[in-house]
C-alpha cells in the first residue's frame, strides 16, 4: 500500500517527465506529425525518454498528452492513436520516414 507522499512524489516525477515531453511534442506537430504513432517515433529518434524510462508508444504519448491538458501546459488538440502510412506499409521505423509518407504521399 502506497502512502500519501509515495504517491504524492511519484505523481510529481510524472508531471515532471510530462513537462519535459510536450517541447519535444510540440516541435513534432510543427514537422507535421498528427498521430499517436508518429509522436512516439519521433520521441524515440529524439531520445526522449518515456516517464516509464522506456520506448514510447503510441499510449504513452496518449495518456502524457491527457495529463499535459489536465495540467494546462499543452493546448494542442489530441491526436489520433493510429494512422496509416503510403501503401499501408504500417508504421515506419522512422520518424522521418513516416513524415515523408504522411506529408508527401
Amino acid at each position: 500500500m502506497r502512502t500519501a507522499a509515495a504517491t504524492a512524489t511519484r505523481t510529481a516525477r510524472y508531471d515532471l517527465a510530462v513537462q519535459s515531453a510536450i517541447p519535444h511534442i510540440e516541435a513534432a506537430r510543427t514537422l507535421g506529425a498528427k498521430c499517436a504513432e508518429i509522436f512516439a517515433s519521433y520521441l524515440n529518434d529524439c531520445s526522449v525518454p518515456a516517464p516509464s524510462g522506456s520506448k514510447w508508444t503510441k499510449d504513452a504519448v496518449l495518456r502524457v498528452l491527457r495529463r499535459a491538458k489536465a495540467l494546462g501546459i499543452d493546448k494542442g488538440s489530441s491526436p489520433p492513436a493510429s494512422c496509416k502510412t503510403r501503401q499501408g506499409r504500417g508504421m515506419p521505423a522512422k520518424f522521418s520516414e513516416a513524415f515523408l509518407n504522411l506529408n508527401h504521399s
